[in-house]
Order: C-alpha cells, then structure tokens, then sequence
C-alpha cells in the first residue's frame, strides 16, 4: 500500500509543479529554441529513467518510477522545481520502501547535481561570485566549522567526521542551494506546496497504517509512520511544522479554492496523525505556535481570547484522547530524564568541545544514573541538550543563535509571509523533546525563511488581513 502511495503522492506532486511552472516554462520554451530542445530531451530522459527505476525496482512501483522520471525530468529544466524534487525525496526517501535498485538509489546524488547546477547558473546570470549571505547564513557556517573541529576530539574521530558529513554537512549544503537558487514569492510557494502535498501524503499513508494495525490487533496503537518518519514523535514533529503552513493556504485570499480545499484538508488530516502519535509535546507547541499567530494577526483583543480559547479546548482535547498506559507515560518521562541529565553531564564534563558530533551514544552509559526503559538508538531526546553533550558550549550558543536568527527573521516577515513564524516556533518547541539538531528540516525552513525575507518586496501581494475573514 506504501509503495502505491508513493505513487500518487509522486504523480500529484508532478501535476502541481507543471501547473505551478507553466508559466516560467512556456515563457523560456516560447523564447529559446535551445529551451526548448532541452526542455524535450529532459523530459524524454526523466522518462527512460523512470521506466528503468520501475523495472529494476518493483513491478508495483513502476507507476511511482515513471512520475519520479518525469520530475527528474522537469527539475533538470527549472531550478525551482530541482530544490522541490529534491526535497520530495529527502522527506518521502523512496528507496526505503522498496527493494530499491541502483538508478532508484542513485536519484538523491542526480537531484543533488541538478540543484548544484541550477544554484551555479543562476549565480554566473546575475555575476554574483560569492552567492548571497545573511546573518543566519554565517551562523550556519560557524556552527559547522565548530561541529568539525569537535569531530578531532571525539572517542572515534573517523566515526565522528562520518556523522559530520552524513547529517550537517548535508543539511548547509541543501542551506545554501535554496538561498541561492530561489528569488521570488512564488517559488517559495512553490516549495511551501510541495512540503503540505508531500505530508498530506505522509499523514494519509501513516493514518491508514495505523488504522489498519489497530483493527488487526483490536487496540489503539500509536503512529505507524513511513520510511524516515517511522517514530511516532518525530512524525508528529513534522506535522507541527507543516500544519500551520496548511493553515494559511487556507486562508489566503489569493489562492484558488481548490488550493484552499487541498489545505483543508490537509490541516485535518495533520490533526488526525498528531492526535494518533499521542505526542503531548507536539500537542503543546503546535497549540503554542497557533496562539502566536493568533496573537499577531488578530489585533482585537476579544477576537484573539476566543482564538486562544478555542486553541486550547482544541488542546485539552487532544490531550484528552491520549489513551497510553499511565505506567508507558512515567517510564517514558523517567527514561527521557535519565537521557537528558546524562547529555547535561556530557556537556559539563567536556565544556569546551562536548563529547563530539555523533558522540552521545557512545558516551552515555558513562554519564548516565537514572533507569533507562528505551532500547535502540540512544540519544538526548532533546536537541539543545544534545547541541550541548556534543558540541561543548560554544556548539549550544551557536545552535541557538542559529535557530533564533530564523525566528526573528520569520517575525520580520510576518506580514507577507505569515505562515513561517507559527511554523517554525512551533517545532522549535517540538525539538525540545527530540534530537532534530542535525536534521535536515530545521535548516530547510531557515533557507525558506531566508528566501522569503530577501522576496518580501515582492510579497505584499501574498499577504492578507485574517481579521477580516
């Protein structure tokens, strides 16, 4: 059933990026002969890529292999769309679904090379050496340098530089194509469609498999998620920061209705795995994120009450339906103490480089005192804590400067863009229970924020007056 879905989400997200380009398309194709030419070999070449992937893979994936050839296809033409494909296979990662062959493993390295090279063109047009910087871009690069020196100092440096480069060396590089590649509102929205399609795919797909275990058990279970979002609460996470971007496409007066209804849809939808996920803390910041935005937008002091009032029966009633074990709640709450005390005594015992990028793990049973009921992976369960285990004090100042930069920034903009500051604060909050601190998702939304402070010129056509509505 994923392995269909993946098909759909796949072939919606095509559909919505031709429709959302045609424009920019038909302009470049109308102009140039060469565009046009190119234009139809990449197509032609997405498709026989496409079709190779389905054969190699899985004869039910043959469907999604096609509609992934063909965005290979339309990324290789429009750089917008290259950054939005790209970022449909980080969030959605096919190949772990299926018995993924090597054309189908090798489309995140083919996505990466078109972003690069769309990034390098668009640069050389506008004679622009060095590509644009911002205050968070250079806190992203301190962060970085500083997180490699830690690397030199860990208990396994060639273990340490492999995380390095497995997590937060990917996350300043997709940074810094979208800041560099993207310039105008409407490839913002461009990007900010294609997060709320590919969750609504996320939500349904994971929705339908918990359903589907909990008739087969006879009992509620928690989230079933996919691929990257197997963990109920980082699912959860993910819908907290794609839920208040839905919000506003609802909202919004210049969008067609059948957006609208797609945003509708999709916050119910996000509403419904969050509740599923049984997540108090994803319960807790998307609940503050929305008050935020309620605040901000609804200058009438009565209007913003009944907002902050409704939010928070919406709250106690989800927090309502949280039907875990009192006995799962203490020893899940014990155990994330005994993490989180044990990454504080890290950072304490090695103030100036912490334990190492990656180091937390290997690290733990020596710092740790409390009773430990979670098995697996082990880390701090919160992503300033493990900021600061891994990286010392100067990591933890830079990982919080860094995220404040994007909150400040999205405040900036609030006006034209004010789907990001609910967005991004809330999952800001999320992350205090999660270990998102190389994650690529924080980063992404920084570089959309960036982009859209840079288009804000261009942006008070996207903004609207909610008190009206």
């Amino acid at each position: 059933r994923s392995v269909v879905a993946q098909g759909l989400i796949s072939s919606v997200l095509f559909i919505f990026w031709i429709f959302s380009r045609l424009d920019v398309i038909t302009e470049r194709v109308q102009k140039s002969v060469g565009d046009a030419v190119w234009f139809t070999l990449a197509m032609l070449f997405g498709l026989g890529i496409g079709i190779a992937i389905g054969v190699e893979s899985d004869p039910e994936f043959v469907f999604a292999g096609v509609f992934l050839g063909l965005s290979l296809g339309l990324a290789l033409f429009d750089g917008a769309v290259a950054l939005a494909f790209f970022a449909q296979l980080l969030f959605l990662r096919p190949w772990e679904l299926v018995q993924a062959g090597d054309l189908l493993l090798s489309l995140p390295q083919i996505g990466f090379l078109a972003c690069i090279g769309h990034m390098c063109l668009r640069l050389a047009e506008e004679k622009n050496l060095f590509g644009f910087w911002n205050r968070s871009a250079l806190l992203l690069v301190l962060y970085g340098v500083w997180c490699y020196a830690t690397t030199f100092t860990a208990w396994n440096s060639v273990e340490s530089k492999a995380v390095f480069s497995g997590t937060l060396t990917k996350s300043i590089f997709l940074y810094f194509m979208m800041l560099n590649t993207l310039r105008t509102p409407k490839e913002v929205q461009l990007i900010l469609g294609t997060f709320t399609l590919t969750f609504l795919g996320v939500a349904l797909i994971s929705i339908a498999q918990t359903l589907g275990v909990a008739f087969a058990r006879g009992e509620l279970v928690r989230l079933e998620g996919i691929g990257a979002f197997a963990n109920s609460n980082d699912a959860a996470a993910l819908m907290v920061l794609a839920t208040p971007i839905a919000v506003v496409g609802v909202l919004r007066s210049n969008v067609s209705m059948l957006w609208r209804a797609v945003s509708a849809v999709s916050v119910a939808m996000y509403g419904v795995a969050i509740i599923l996920s049984q997540s108090r803390g994803a319960m807790l910041s998307l609940m503050l994120g929305m008050s935020l935005f309620g605040v901000l937008r609804l200058k009438n002091p009565k209007r913003a009450l009944i907002f902050l009032g409704l939010l928070a029966a919406l709250a106690m009633g989800g927090l309502s339906l949280v039907s875990r074990d009192s006995g799962d709640l203490e020893e899940s709450s014990a155990s994330r103490r005994t993490f989180v005390e044990a990454g504080i005594r890290m950072g304490l015992a090695n103030p100036l480089v912490g334990v190492g990028i990656g180091g937390f793990e290997e690290n733990f049973t020596s710092y740790a005192r409390g009773m430990v009921y979670e098995w697996g992976n082990r880390t701090a369960h919160n992503s300033w804590v493990l900021a600061f285990s891994e990286t010392g004090f100067l990591g933890l100042i830079l990982f919080s400067g860094l995220l404040l930069s994007g909150i400040l920034a999205a405040y900036r903009i609030f006006p034209y863009f004010p789907e990001f500051l609910p967005a991004y604060s809330a999952y800001c909050i999320a992350i205090f229970f999660l270990s998102h601190t190389y994650w690529l998702y924080p980063y992404f939304m920084l570089a959309l924020i960036g982009v859209a402070e840079r288009s804000k010129d261009f942006g008070r056509t996207l903004a609207f007056d909610i008190a009206k509505r």
